[in-house]
């Protein structure tokens, strides 16, 4: 054999992602025929077996999906290319044999054309599993004495990677290589912390047309539960706290299981909570506008920040700046946060405040300063009440 050719055959705009075909699909797989032909002759038989049925079936005028489902048939090389078209062609892990040997080929999920936006991996991420716990054990080699086959059955959405780590008593880096390989290869992906407390509503690009096919899957697994379309719909009303539709604390564990389910399969994406600190206070200001005082006393108007100005007043209404970056402080912002402290009646929040106050950028989701911090979640939304009741925290909601 002279010659055997692989053609990818690609979107003329998708250049990086052809990068990414080549790196890692076609080289491999290039690699791999070539050693199987050298060792075995593999292509050079599989070739002959292929233009074998497609000569016996122009003969017979077999229409091209049966030839197709022949060759895939009695051909493994024909099956490996039509697994790996299949596969990528959805950003799945092509799983084949050549010559009785097995290749794993995937491209990473940042290199893919549509990859979403996904948190990072880090200490504080849970890992939500793609797959049933028990039908990844048995696809382990040692599904008893593993340290994969370990974590997997320990694992939880709702524990961030470092509390698992202290409670299965394993290195936290263990657990980050544990991580990385099962998203690595589409078993798991990392997602913030499932919580009771958290707000949860309908994704916008929810999958509602696999709904059919994922009913009966749902009914088996939550057989005495709210149905899926009953939890779809109350999803899809007025934002609620999940932890509200929780009817007992005996029900916690499962409704929690329904989020992760919920969650695998794209129903539901987390409304969190941003914000920032507000210089002054909401009341009476003495202002000064043409070189006279104006005791200004009403509506504070708070839009976001697209100047980068101080406290101005317009037609008589107060506006009022925005800390927008606690980490570089100017001296005006300076002696604001030391009134606000001041002016704070909780002690343990007067002491607590320095410690959360960069998460007040409008960046950091507000629901995550708790287990950032190690803080108690129910202390925490308790002191963001306080700031908001007095003024000193504007704050909006977001997917």
């Amino acid at each position: 054999m002279a010659m055997f050719q692989v053609v990818f055959a690609l979107r003329g705009d998708q250049q990086t992602y052809a990068a990414a075909i080549h790196e890692h699909v076609a080289k491999k797989l290039s690699k791999a025929l070539h050693h199987c032909q050298m060792q075995h002759d593999y292509v050079s038989l599989e070739s002959r077996k292929i233009l074998a049925l497609k000569s016996k079936a122009k003969q017979n005028h077999t229409t091209p999906d049966n030839l197709l489902t022949q060759l895939v048939e009695h051909s493994e090389l024909a099956w490996a290319l039509r697994e790996i078209y299949e596969k990528i062609a959805v950003n799945d892990v092509a799983g084949i044999r050549l010559n009785g040997t097995q290749l794993s080929l995937h491209i990473p999920t940042n290199q893919t054309p549509t990859a979403p936006s996904k948190p990072p991996l880090t200490l504080h991420s849970a890992l939500l599993l793609l797959e049933d716990k028990e039908v990844l054990l048995t696809s382990l080699s040692d599904p008893e004495a593993s340290p994969l086959a370990h974590f997997i059955r320990s694992h939880h959405p709702t524990k961030p990677l470092l509390k698992l780590a202290t409670n299965l008593n394993i290195p936290l880096n263990e657990i980050l290589y544990l991580s990385h390989h099962l998203i690595k290869w589409r078993k798991a992906r990392a997602i913030l912390p499932l919580h009771p407390r958290n707000t949860y509503v309908l994704h916008p690009d929810a999958p509602i047309d696999k709904l059919a096919e994922l009913i009966p899957i749902y009914a088996a697994r939550f057989a005495a539960l709210p149905t899926l379309p009953q939890m779809i719909k109350v999803l899809s009303g007025k934002p609620m706290v999940y932890g509200l539709l929780i009817p007992s604390r005996d029900h916690r564990e499962p409704y929690m299981e329904i989020l992760a389910f919920l969650d695998r399969h794209g129903f539901v994406a987390r409304l969190q909570t941003f914000g920032w600190l507000r210089v002054g206070r909401v009341g009476e200001e003495r202002v000064e506008r043409g070189g006279r005082e104006w005791a200004v006393e009403g509506t504070v108007v708070t839009t976001l920040p697209a100047e980068s100005g101080g406290m101005r007043q317009d037609d008589g209404v107060l506006r009022e700046r925005l800390i927008l970056d606690p980490a570089e402080l100017t001296e005006e912002e300076v002696e604001a946060l030391d009134r606000i402290m001041n002016s704070l009646g909780d002690a343990e929040l007067r002491e607590r405040l320095p410690q959360m106050l960069k998460y007040f950028d409008g960046e950091y989701a507000l629901e995550d300063i708790a287990v950032r911090e190690g803080l108690k979640r129910a202390k925490v939304e308790e002191w963001m009440a306080m700031l908001h009741m007095e003024g000193h925290l504007v704050t909006f909601r977001a997917i």
